[in-house]
C-alpha cells in the first residue's frame, strides 16, 4: 500500500465526494488547493477563469516541508487537480464523460468560459497526460466516475491505493468517440 497518493482529475470528477469517504476509511487527506493558500503558494488569481494561479515549484518545496509532519501517518492521501505534480507513491486521476462532466459544472454555476475550458480538458485528457508525465512509482491509475454512486467509485479508489486492483490503468478510458460527436 502506498503510503502518499495523489487524487486528482479535471473539476467536477468527483474529488472531494472521495475525499471524504477515503477520510472515512482511515486515509490523512490533504486538500492541496488549501495547502497552497495556506503557505503562500498561491502567486495570483485569474479572475476571467475564476481560479487562484498556483506556483507548482513552491506548492512541491511546500509539500516536502509537510512530510515530517505525516511520519506517522501511513496513508497520505494528496487531493485536488495539481496534487499529481507533488512527490507521491501513486496517482489516481478521475475520469467523467465531457458530456456529464458540462452538466455537473453548470449545475454550480461555473461562468460558460470555465465549463468550457473544463470540458475540453477532460476530453484530451490534460489531466492524465500531466499524472503520466509526473509518474509515480507506483503508477498512474484512471477510474470513470461518470455513472457509478460515490460509495462503488470509494470502493475502487480504495482497491486500487490498495493495491487489489489491477484494472484501472491509465490509458483505458476514451471519450474520442462522445468528442466525434461534437463536430
Amino acid at each position: 500500500m502506498p503510503r502518499t497518493a495523489a487524487l486528482t482529475g479535471t473539476p467536477g470528477t468527483g474529488k472531494t465526494t472521495l475525499q471524504r469517504r477515503a477520510s472515512e476509511a482511515g486515509w490523512t487527506t490533504v486538500d492541496v488547493s488549501e495547502l497552497a493558500r495556506a503557505h503562500g503558494a498561491v502567486s495570483g488569481r485569474d479572475e476571467y477563469r475564476c481560479v487562484d494561479e498556483v506556483d507548482v515549484r513552491k506548492l512541491r518545496s511546500v509539500w516536502r516541508s509537510e512530510l515530517p509532519r505525516h511520519a506517522k501517518t501511513d496513508r497520505v492521501l494528496l487531493v485536488g487537480h495539481l496534487s499529481h505534480f507533488l512527490p507521491c507513491d501513486i496517482i489516481v486521476v478521475l475520469r467523467t464523460s465531457p458530456r456529464v462532466l458540462r452538466q455537473r459544472l453548470e449545475a454550480r454555476g461555473y461562468p460558460p468560459a470555465k465549463v468550457q475550458e473544463n470540458v475540453e480538458a477532460e476530453a484530451v485528457d490534460v489531466v492524465l497526460l500531466e499524472a503520466l508525465e509526473a509518474g509515480a512509482p507506483g503508477g498512474v491509475h484512471e477510474l470513470d466516475t461518470t455513472s457509478d454512486a460515490p460509495e462503488r467509485s470509494a470502493e475502487l479508489l480504495l482497491a486500487v491505493l490498495a493495491g487489489t486492483d489491477k484494472g484501472h490503468g491509465a490509458g483505458r478510458i476514451d471519450w474520442s468517440g462522445e468528442v466525434l460527436g461534437w463536430y
